[in-house]
């Protein structure tokens, strides 16, 4: 009996933990108390043994971006999108799913560092497949922004009733990069070179990307994205769409709606 109960105090422990942002705060390394990112924007600097960022549109206890109403979070089930490698879920997760979302535009991110933990010079681009999930057309037109750092080839597949207005395709290895499978469904693909055009990051900014850079430009075309999903490596994606119903996923989860998303 005394084993189940501290079975069961550990597990209260945990699910605390995993809902109080401060348990999701880096320790200082080394006698120079260092913090990833104390030299960019974030402005990381060490409090109390722990890193924490006091940059603009950066969150204080988790460093992770919170700006132009997208914020990131880690290892969520509210995330629409869900990313894979080898047929297997990642373990670290970066998204926003806002509730207050653009009402002219249904906005969606993927983005990357790599599809393929094997890297060629000169870059070669590895598949990393989107497939696209429907309840119902979308009351909006639907954007999609895929963004990597390494080559990657987008290829996506898309429900016979889905259209998408514009792919954005964003990479630091621009010209290897492609958008190939049902592009017959979708009405223009733009290309941006990272970091010249555009900003990239996939969600965590320590390793050096921007991705409150990327939510900026986002947000000045089309406002407040739908959703954004980033993860160091995948080669396989499902996204599901909002549609006209929709009461953003974050709302349903509240109430426990929405099982049949997780993972």
């Amino acid at each position: 009996m005394r084993t189940s109960w501290f079975a069961f105090g550990t597990l209260i422990a945990l699910i605390s933990c995993l809902t109080d942002v401060s348990c999701q705060r880096k320790k200082c390394l080394g006698p120079q108390n260092y913090c990833s990112g104390q030299f960019g924007n974030m402005q990381a600097v060490c409090v109390g043994g722990y890193c924490v960022c006091t940059g603009q549109d950066y969150d204080y206890n988790t460093c992770l971006p919170d700006a132009y109403g997208c914020k990131i979070v880690e290892n969520t089930d509210a995330a629409l999108a869900k990313p894979q490698y080898n047929n297997q879920q990642q373990k670290t997760n970066y998204s926003c799913t806002p509730v207050n979302s653009s009402t002219q535009y249904e906005v969606h991110i993927l983005s990357v560092y790599e599809a393929e933990r094997i890297h060629r010079r000169p870059p070669v681009a590895n598949d990393a497949t989107v497939n696209i999930v429907s309840d119902g057309k979308s009351d909006r037109p639907i954007i999609l922004v895929l963004g990597s750092y390494e080559s990657v080839n987008w290829i996506l597949n898309l429900p016979a009733d889905i259209t998408i207005i514009k792919v954005i395709l964003v990479a630091y290895y621009l010209a290897e990069s492609n958008v190939s499978g049902d592009v017959n469904q979708v009405q223009v693909i733009e290309r941006k070179r990272c970091c010249s055009q555009w900003s990239y990051g996939y969600g965590s900014d320590l390793g050096g990307g921007n991705t409150v850079g990327l939510l900026k430009q986002v947000y000045n075309r089309y406002g407040v994205v739908t959703s954004f999903t980033g993860t160091y490596r995948a080669d396989e994606w499902s996204l599901m769409l909002s549609n006209s119903s929709s009461q953003g996923i974050e709302t349903l989860l509240m109430y426990g709606i929405v099982d049949q998303f997780r993972y």
